[in-house]
């Protein structure tokens, strides 16, 4: 050291967040240390950022053996991304008691967080009745804090149901790094679930009977996550929606995926639809048919087969809607001087949604209302027996009659009349 300022520099690639160590020596050309002029002011070091601005200054601190030094410096989540062109810089400087100076710079870039990690996290996930569900959250720190809970949706205060009915904490789940990501996980076997379609229900659960078992999408659960990255950092909460998934829905899973992901959208992309997105959209879907008139209250399990297809039509809507919205997040134009791009799938969107709505208005109404009437009576007729024989069932009794105003029959001729039967 010295080192040549014409000599060629190789960058080193952070990530925001990340902590960014450079390591260099001050050495003679034995490869002996070299004394500093004082140790708590040399080797000084600045950091500077693509626009010339110093963001940190310091001493860097003697690692190993005499002579080797390092500096430390975790990147903050507001710094400047470095580009082609710019990138940061470490400037090192020092005194050696013999009065001489040293002078050293390392370049180095500074990039958005990316994940390289392989898992995924659905905002509402399934599980197949009868198996565990790994319940896990995932982040690019190890948490100060970090609890899970998981109820029964539609009965948040019953702990009787409740999969978890007491929060745990990190302690007693799993760690495990994948790619750039922490992992934490618990699983959730099928006997903590209620109810849990034949499997003998959990210590804590009573008055479970069979029948508790329910309908095809009525079990959900919430999921959720309370984080505290470090013990001064506010406290956030993640949400989560579960559903519990019976075999005899996969038909109707598959029915949707037909009409909205022929594709078949890998993970990972912006279209990507999951098993748990169309389990939502599948729950919307029977919502609509039961508003749509005649109105209506059927369950997933009640719904007659003969509207399947209506039922797959308006979830296949409210998944296509949702659809919509995303493309719509993605449209670009761009315009050259010799070439136009221009990304849009709305109208191809619209113009599907338009279709199958068309087609509900012409024949949803009239079937709904053609298979209650031939369910229902034809009609009911009321009058007196024919009978030969003379008895008291061969007769009508005045049971009670109100006037206008609510009170008994006037006790004339008239009310004499009504009260024997003769009038109405």
């Amino acid at each position: 050291m010295p080192t040549d300022p014409n000599a060629q520099r190789t960058r080193t690639t952070w990530q925001i967040g990340q902590t960014a160590e450079f390591n260099f020596a001050v050495l003679d050309s034995n490869g002996n240390a070299i004394e500093l002029l004082d140790a708590s002011l040399y080797p000084a070091f600045a950091i500077v950022d693509p626009t010339g601005t110093q963001v940190q200054t310091g001493v860097a601190t003697q690692v190993g053996p005499a002579g080797n030094y390092q500096i430390s410096w975790t990147i903050p989540l507001q710094s400047v991304i470095s580009n082609d062109l710019q990138a940061w810089q470490v400037e090192v400087n020092g005194l050696t008691k013999r009065r001489n100076q040293f002078y050293q710079t390392f370049d180095f870039n500074v990039v958005d967080k990316q994940v390289t990690s392989s898992g995924k996290k659905e905002i509402v996930d399934v599980c197949l009745y009868g198996k565990s569900y790994r319940a896990f959250w995932r982040g690019d720190y190890v948490p100060d804090e970090l609890t899970l809970e998981c109820y029964l949706t539609a009965e948040p205060e019953n702990t009787y149901k409740a999969p978890i009915p007491v929060a745990i904490d990190k302690s007693a789940m799993t760690q495990s790094v994948d790619g750039d990501s922490i992992v934490y996980y618990y699983d959730i076997t099928p006997t903590m679930f209620f109810p849990n379609y034949g499997s003998p229900p959990p210590d804590h659960v009573v008055g479970w009977r069979p029948e508790h078992h329910g309908g095809m999408f009525d079990h959900q659960y919430s999921i959720v996550w309370t984080v505290r990255e470090s013990p001064t950092s506010p406290e956030e909460i993640e949400y989560q929606q579960l559903r519990i998934l019976p075999r005899k829905a996969f038909d109707k899973v598959t029915g949707v995926r037909f009409m909205v992901d022929r594709f078949q959208h890998r993970f990972g992309t912006a279209m990507y639809i999951s098993d748990g997105d169309i389990v939502e959209s599948l729950v919307r879907g029977l919502g609509s048919f039961n508003q749509w008139f005649p109105y209506s209250s059927y369950t997933a399990d009640q719904i007659p087969p003969e509207f399947d297809t209506f039922w797959i039509m308006l979830s296949s809507i409210w998944m296509l809607q949702s659809q919509r919205m995303l493309v719509g997040q993605l449209n670009f134009s761009f315009s050259g001087q010799s070439v136009t791009l221009d990304y849009d799938q709305t109208s191809v969107i619209d113009s599907t949604i338009q279709g199958l709505t068309e087609w509900l208005n012409t024949y949803m109404t009239p079937a709904k209302t053609m298979l209650f009437r031939r369910q229902s009576l034809g009609g009911v007729v009321a009058a007196r027996p024919l009978r030969l024989a003379a008895g008291m069932y061969n007769r009508v009794y005045k049971v009670d009659s109100t006037g206008p105003n609510g009170g008994m029959a006037n006790p004339g001729l008239l009310g004499m009349a009504q009260l024997i039967g003769l009038t109405p």
